[in-house]
């Protein structure tokens, strides 16, 4: 089979889209040639059948030009379009899916619904998506194939001992991300007297007024010693950091799977969210450990003190199993190929 994919970015290094390189990987020992236009390319380490195109410009009007000409080139030669994450992708792509009868199939899993994203669910031959919650459109199109963490890079390590009780959250600092309730919440248990705790955020700034008014809460409860912005660190480094904390802690909203939360629970970290899609794949003794009302940095204060003096190592277990079995990157390929094959002209 051959596959034309088209997706934002393939750079194993790069903080946020270095997990891409591993779905291409993964994608190309199953299919004769891959074909993939992204719109930049970085550092990579791929087989012999992965052709990348390249779409950069820094022009828009330029980019789009060159997404069309490739699409144009490279559409009638294989056998199954698939586009990655942003909506406008298979809208752009469809008019050549269409002419050249290409099935046409995209992943998006993100709880915002638009224009855009309905339009795409129209015009694609299947949607796939990482949970129920991913992709928040009622439509007979909709697979359900799990998210693509790469298990063996995000595996388990000998728990650090001593030292201060780290909790880390990875995510861009912007407002849907809810840091100041995870501020809030170390500020709670600071006062009760936990002064070997402190609190990591991993991720680049992307809404600078939000990380003002972050570091105004920092310096109002005096935790300047205690919450800590590591900035962006290359995907290839990232699971270090996983691995140096006792607990990952996330207040973000977006009504999806955070993959962040699960490579954590990959590398077998207590994890605890608000996101109501993890209530779709928490058993019952997660919902009651792992979960907190939105905004509720009370709660949330309240679980990590639990977690503080209380190793949970079957439920860390647990936690795991979970990734291995419905969210590895090998079991995201088998099902998307499967739909691949499904959907072939």
């Amino acid at each position: 089979m051959k596959v034309l994919m088209i997706t934002p970015r393939v750079d194993m290094e790069h903080d946020v889209f270095g997990f891409i390189h591993s779905w291409v990987d993964e994608l190309s020992k199953r299919v004769e040639r891959l074909d993939v236009i992204t719109f930049k390319v970085g550092k990579t380490d791929l087989r012999e059948n992965v052709n990348l195109y390249s779409a950069y410009s820094k022009y828009q009007p330029i980019k789009f030009l060159k997404l069309n000409r490739f699409l144009l080139s490279l559409t009638p030669k294989v056998d199954v379009v698939f586009t990655h994450m942003y909506p406008w992708l298979p809208i752009a792509a469809a008019p050549y899916a269409k002419v050249f009868r290409k099935p046409l199939i995209m992943f998006n899993a993100h709880g915002h619904v638009d224009f855009k994203k309905k339009l795409a669910a129209n015009l694609v031959d299947r949607v796939v998506t990482s949970s129920e919650r991913g992709f928040n459109i009622d439509t007979p199109k909709k697979n359900i194939i799990g998210q693509g963490i790469d298990t063996k890079k995000f595996k388990p390590d000998e728990r650090k001992v001593g030292g201060d009780f780290e909790i880390l959250s990875v995510g861009r600092i912007d407002k849907i991300k809810g840091y100041d309730i995870l501020i809030r919440a170390v500020d709670i248990l600071v006062n009760k007297k936990h002064k070997d705790i402190r609190l990591k955020i991993l991720g680049p700034v992307y809404d600078d007024g939000y990380y003002q008014e972050l570091i105004h809460l920092i310096k109002k409860y005096k935790l300047e010693e205690k919450v800590v912005f590591l900035g962006a660190i290359p995907f290839s480094k990232v699971e270090k950091i996983y691995k140096d904390a006792y607990i990952y802690a996330s207040a973000s909203t977006t009504g999806s799977l955070d993959k962040t939360t699960l490579e954590a629970m990959s590398c077998s970290l207590p994890v605890i969210v608000c996101n109501e899609a993890f209530l779709e794949i928490f058993d019952e003794e997660m919902k009651e450990k792992c979960y907190f009302e939105k905004e509720n940095y009370r709660e949330l204060a309240e679980k990590i003190e639990y977690f503080m003096e209380n190793e949970e190592k079957e439920l860390r277990k647990r936690l795991r199993e979970i990734i291995v079995k419905n969210h590895s990157v090998e079991n995201l390929v088998e099902n998307l190929v499967r739909i691949f094959e499904s959907v072939r002209r």
